[in-house]
């Protein structure tokens, strides 16, 4: 575990943090929720977002990653669960329906996609869902 990402979380709670996003992908969930545990704060007094790898894009594959991050943070749910990058080429990011079936059974408080783009998005509502919030990358340095 990453004792400076734990003290780094630990003391951005003790200082008025209260949205924290990681990722299965950085390796480091065990370590902010070790920083979580530390910062003392109630559950419900901020917002965790995690993500998961895309080896899991799919409606069997959602269950698990969630059950790996919520066991690697110790938290009994996340109130953001995102699908980070569509990965066209496995093609299962219209997989949608196990995120939005954790959502109904109140393992995650709701779930987004990032990085999405229009033509993604089309698919997504082609097999039938809503379209989800997606979290796009802006960066002013590059215009």
């Amino acid at each position: 575990m990453d004792g400076a990402t734990t003290d780094a979380v630990a003391h951005a709670i003790g200082n008025g943090y209260r949205h924290i996003d990681t990722a299965e992908a950085y390796g480091n969930e065990g370590a902010v929720g070790e920083g979580i545990r530390r910062s003392r704060i109630d559950r419900e007094d901020f917002f965790l977002t995690t993500n998961f790898a895309k080896e899991r894009h799919s409606n069997d594959g959602v269950p698990t990653a969630l059950g790996g991050a919520l066991k690697r943070l110790g938290a009994d749910y996340v109130d953001l669960f995102l699908m980070r990058w569509p990965n066209p080429g496995q093609a299962k990011f219209v997989d949608c329906e196990g995120l939005q079936q954790l959502a109904d059974e109140g393992a995650i408080r709701s779930w987004c996609v990032s990085n999405f783009k229009p033509e993604h998005l089309r698919q997504v509502r082609a097999a039938g869902l809503e379209i989800p919030v997606n979290q796009v990358q802006i960066d002013p340095e590059r215009g």
